[in-house]
């Protein structure tokens, strides 16, 4: 099943808005920057927050979401809303002032914990000094074997750490974890801070003190452009269920096989080879009361024909190698005793041929 389809059967749970509200106060937007949430859904989180921020602020704000009818609900919002998964997005042009992720919680037999695989896609979508608001349970933040909190402290400075209030933290560990995007990745990082998240401090719902300012990138004339470099199954079936061609498509789906009828003129026997290679008479045939079973393959080879390159005295100088490229055709055949007879258009190697070369003399004028 594809990764968009799969993540609709999932649900969609949006970050509640009171816990929008209290993080809106604690981020001081400026005009023209430009904030993007990864996983947006309808988009619900992003417009409540720039609610609280007021209409005044001119920010753009941008959202990808996999889900068809959620992203088409975001988009009704958006600046600008990219139906895709998180994987199969690339962006043109500086990142984004500002990156909204709450990412889905669950993990990927084999390859760990989605929120940090899908985290290494999106921090590089943060310019160098924009920001991240990252929403995740208390429990992966915490846990150094998963990884979550060096891979934040690599390429993002903490700004400030907190837990969600009750009872939305009794229901869901929740936490909210604000950084800044370094200019240079730390190879050592410091994540003694994501030790007993229980002790973090709650995150305020009353009046708080902005801890970062959001400003536009200097010197950005073009906004970030985020597009889809994969189709999925889901998409494919979207276009064509759209397509005017759909009926057409049925119709040529649902059509019989093409039957092979007899040849316009009498085969020979290089054509009889290339239908058995081709797999034409991959079945069981019976001739004159006897039943064999023929399989035909055809490779694509090389061959290499070596001549001995000597000198005017019969001496070995070199050896001169010319490749030739043909096919080659090899047809296997059952038995009724259990009998397997191979034949094949394979050629032997061809032996080194000696060939007479008389070497200029250095010295001829």
């Amino acid at each position: 099943m594809a990764r968009e389809a799969s993540r609709a059967q999932q649900g969609h749970f949006p970050t509640q808005d009171r816990i929008v509200q209290a993080i809106s106060r604690l981020i001081k937007p400026e005009n023209n920057a430009v904030v993007l949430d990864a996983g947006c859904g309808t988009g619900a989180a992003l417009s409540s927050l720039r609610q609280h921020w007021g209409d005044d602020q001119a920010v753009t704000m941008m959202g990808i979401e996999s889900d068809l009818s959620r992203a088409q609900a975001a988009a009704q919002s958006f600046d600008t809303s990219v139906w895709a998964p998180i994987e199969d997005c690339r962006l043109i042009g500086g990142g984004v002032d500002l990156l909204w992720f709450n990412p889905p919680y669950d993990r990927v037999r084999g390859a760990g914990r989605t929120e940090i695989l899908l985290f290494s896609i999106v921090r590089d979508w943060v310019r160098a000094g924009g920001h991240i608001v990252m929403i995740v349970p208390d429990y992966v933040v915490g846990d150094h074997r998963e990884g979550l909190a060096r891979a934040f402290s690599k390429v993002f400075k903490l700004v400030g750490a907190w837990r969600y209030p009750d009872p939305e933290y009794n229901d869901y560990n929740q936490t909210v974890v604000i950084g800044t995007r370094l200019d240079t990745p730390l190879d050592y990082p410091d994540v003694h801070w994501a030790d007993d998240t229980i002790d973090w401090p709650v995150l305020p719902l009353d009046a708080a003190t902005p801890v970062v300012t959001v400003s536009p990138e200097p010197g950005r004339h073009d906004l970030p452009h985020f597009y889809r470099e994969k189709i999925g199954v889901e998409v494919m079936r979207q276009v064509i269920e759209t397509s005017p061609l759909h009926h057409a498509q049925l119709r040529e789906a649902a059509a019989r096989a093409f039957s092979w009828g007899r040849p316009l003129l009498p085969l020979r026997p290089g054509h009889i080879a290339l239908a058995l290679a081709g797999g034409l008479c991959d079945e069981l045939i019976e001739q004159d009361g006897v039943r064999f079973l023929p399989k035909g393959t055809l490779v694509r080879g090389e061959a290499v024909k070596r001549e001995k390159k000597l000198d005017g005295e019969g001496r070995h100088t070199s050896t001169i190698e010319r490749h030739r490229t043909h096919y080659e055709v090899h047809v296997r055949c059952l038995r009724e005793d259990g009998r397997i007879e191979h034949y094949t258009t394979a050629e032997a190697p061809a032996p080194v041929v000696a060939a007479v070369v008389e070497e200029e003399d250095d010295d001829a004028e």
